[in-house]
């Protein structure tokens, strides 16, 4: 990632401003390999003087639209999901699958709105580049907390943005996918990676016999802070996926308090309660992530769009607010996207008004060569952005994805050029983290959307 997006003057007045230009274009390097944790890119120095920006870069949202096509097997049924085709439904922006289609200040986080975690913008000019390494070089992992500011992040008192990819089976305990291992994954991908994404559900830390094992789970949070990165834990699947049944609008209205689901050992409501209490001083992790891709259609599958909107914000009011009154220091998602039963068109913005949610969420399929992505007008990632704005929160795209088979030319190299100009038009658009799916270390090219080791994509993940 790059830095946050002359005049000519007379004599001596010209010379020492090169002077103090060349002392803070050296020490920027540094700085920059601080917020990245401690690592240097080769071509740091390169990607300052291009004109890259921690908040901004270039490039220009080109709306257009794109259908995405079937799924390859797979986490989540918005996103990549089981085999099969997506059945479009509410004009959503859709992605592959079986479900419903288209620098060392801290800042100290105030919760407001009845609840929401927003950091108050720092007074006077943010630290320099130097005292910023000095702080942080023993252990880049601590470095504060990733907070919101408006539609904004920061960290420590500075403009932030991330990448990264998706890593979401890395906690798991065997039973549906193998878990991979974190300190290898990260290993690989490289440096360019702010944050990741993980799976973090409730029967992966649960035994046979009901009790807790946060050995997963400890490992990946260990990991992502010796590579001082940060993670988003997805604390529940709306999908039948990993995680118990579907999530219908009875368990959205209620059933998150009372019921307990086979192979877990509590309510979910409880279930947060006890993962927020374990991490909610390590800043290691990056954004608690609610429900990936929650919606409440009825267990018939018949969306009764106001119920379901309805349901999802009070879920959101009690859910988050929990993890607020737990932990002050993190930033909350409620896990939605556009055009689900509950966010279709203006009730994305409803949804995410919630004091229980500090950003919003949004997942980027079909339209490979189209930079914005899908360009639907009424749940499309623009029209989402604005919303979201609107609401004064921030939008990430925590799943974007490319069938790379399906490219002309079929190559990772042509992905990896389409998800770099992805990456320029969105972080234009007022994007604030990019989130690729999905690393495996042994990708297969029946899975088309799995990038693994020495893959070009990763390379686009230093370049922002």
């Amino acid at each position: 990632m790059g830095l946050t997006h002359p005049h000519a003057m007379p004599g001596r007045r010209r010379a020492v401003s090169v002077a103090l230009a060349a002392a803070v274009l050296a020490a920027v390097p540094v700085w920059l390999a601080a917020r990245r944790g401690g690592r240097a890119s080769a071509d740091d120095t390169a990607t300052i003087t291009a004109g890259y920006r921690i908040a901004g870069s270039d490039g220009s949202a080109q709306p257009s639209g794109g259908a995405a096509g079937p799924g390859a097997p797979g986490p989540g049924a918005w996103g990549p999901g089981a085999p099969g085709g997506g059945a479009a439904g509410l004009g959503a922006a859709s992605g592959p699958g079986n479900g419903p289609g288209p620098a060392a200040r801290n800042i100290e986080p105030t919760p407001q709105g009845g609840g929401s975690l927003e950091a108050s913008p720092p007074s006077g000019p943010p630290v320099s580049p130097v005292a910023s390494v000095a702080a942080t070089q023993s252990d880049p992992a601590r470095r504060g907390f990733v907070t919101r500011v408006g539609t904004g992040f920061q960290l420590d008192g500075w403009p932030y943005r991330f990448d990264g990819m998706n890593i979401y089976d890395v906690n798991s305990n065997g039973g549906c996918i193998s878990a991979t291992d974190p300190r290898q994954d990260l290993d690989q991908i490289g440096t360019g990676q702010e944050m990741f994404r993980a799976y973090f559900f409730q029967s992966w830390a649960t035994t046979p016999t009901g009790q807790r094992d946060w050995t997963a789970m400890d490992r990946t949070v260990a990991a992502a802070a010796a590579h001082g990165e940060r993670v988003v834990a997805v604390l529940a699947n709306e999908w039948a996926y990993c995680d118990g049944p579907q999530k219908f609008l009875g368990w959205w209205q209620s059933g998150y308090r009372t019921t307990v689901s086979p192979g877990e050992a509590t309510t979910y409501r409880q279930w947060v309660s006890d993962v927020v209490s374990r991490y909610a001083d390590n800043p290691a992790i990056g954004i608690w992530d609610l429900v990936n891709e929650g919606e409440g259609r009825a267990f018939d599958g018949i969306c009764a769009e106001a119920a379901a909107t309805a349901a999802l914000s009070a879920f959101s009011n009690d859910v988050g607010s929990l993890v607020h009154s737990i932990d002050r220091q993190h930033v909350v998602t409620l896990g939605t996207v556009s055009g689900q039963c509950g966010s279709n068109e203006g009730d994305y913005a409803t949804i995410y008004s919630s004091a229980g949610s500090d950003l919003c969420d949004y997942h980027n399929y079909g339209a490979p060569t189209v930079p914005m992505g899908n360009s639907d007008p009424y749940n499309g990632l623009q029209v989402s952005i604005d919303r979201c704005h609107a609401d004064g929160k921030p939008l990430a795209v925590l799943e974007t994805g490319i069938h790379y088979t399906q490219l002309s030319p079929p190559t990772t190299a042509n992905r990896a050029d389409l998800f770099a100009q992805k990456f320029a038009a969105q972080f234009s658009a007022g994007v604030v983290g990019e989130l690729l799916w999905d690393y495996s270390p042994n990708p297969q090219v029946r899975w088309d959307y799995e990038i693994g080791p020495n893959d070009p994509a990763l390379g686009v993940l230093s370049r922002f």
